[in-house]
């Protein structure tokens, strides 16, 4: 599965400790190979979200394409914000 990510996604992890990045990337891989799915967003299509410790990550899930999008890392409200 191609996995890409936003420049928004990137600003939102800059400042994840190593620890953080390396519990970031074990989520990740979860997605990806055993299709675990968070909560769809019921707004956006093929857009799901999942907790991270007191955030969400937000990505889109592309099944035709075979594509992972990672969105964004932010707080519950930070999401809902950024998507206004």
């Amino acid at each position: 599965m191609e996995i890409e990510k936003t420049g928004e996604f990137d600003k939102d992890t800059k400042k994840l400790t190593a620890k953080d990045k390396e519990r970031l990337d074990k989520v990740i891989s979860e997605i990806v190979y055993s299709n675990k799915k968070g909560k769809q967003m019921h707004h956006l299509k093929d857009v799901f979200s999942i907790r991270f410790d007191n955030k969400r990550l937000v990505y889109q899930l592309i099944e035709k394409e075979n594509k992972l999008i990672l969105l964004m890392l932010k707080s519950r409200e930070g999401v809902y914000e950024y998507l206004k």
